[in-house]
């Protein structure tokens, strides 16, 4: 274990070379030594305000640019109430181990579920007289 230590000392202060001041090269795409070319000079560059003016028109919190409308954002709510459409519970089973019948009537298919299993993206959580409570990144819904 000091042995290991003293490497990774030794590596990070001693062994690891100083950089040194130099031209900043902008290697890009390319492959050999003979490719790579000085990075833009300061006569080049934009001047500030126009890098400020790029970065104040776009929202980072909605994603949209100034006067355009925000995506929609679908919350984890709603998409669980997407995948629950269209799935009805026929029947349960409400044994030592209870069971569910869950129907899609869009797919016209027939669901045997139990605690744990996975329905359309989402958990069963629980089976009881009232429904089946599923589960989808952390919210649940009560399946009738």
């Amino acid at each position: 274990l000091a042995g290991l230590g003293t490497y990774v000392v030794l590596d990070l202060l001693v062994i690891q070379p100083k950089p040194r001041p130099g031209r900043i090269l902008a290697i890009g795409n390319a492959t050999t030594a003979s490719e790579v070319s000085p990075a833009k000079s300061a006569d080049s560059l934009q001047p500030l305000a126009d890098y400020l003016a790029s970065v104040t028109q776009y929202n980072p919190f909605t994603g949209a640019a100034q006067g355009q409308a925000a995506p929609v954002i679908k919350t984890t709510k709603r998409r669980l109430e997407e995948l629950a459409s269209g799935l009805m519970v026929v029947g349960i089973d409400r044994g030592p181990n209870p069971v569910a019948l869950i129907e899609h009537g869009a797919q016209q298919r027939t669901y045997t579920v139990k605690v744990g299993d996975e329905i359309n993206g989402m958990i069963v959580k629980e089976i009881s007289s009232e429904g089946v409570v599923v589960s989808y990144e952390g919210e649940q819904l009560l399946l009738q």
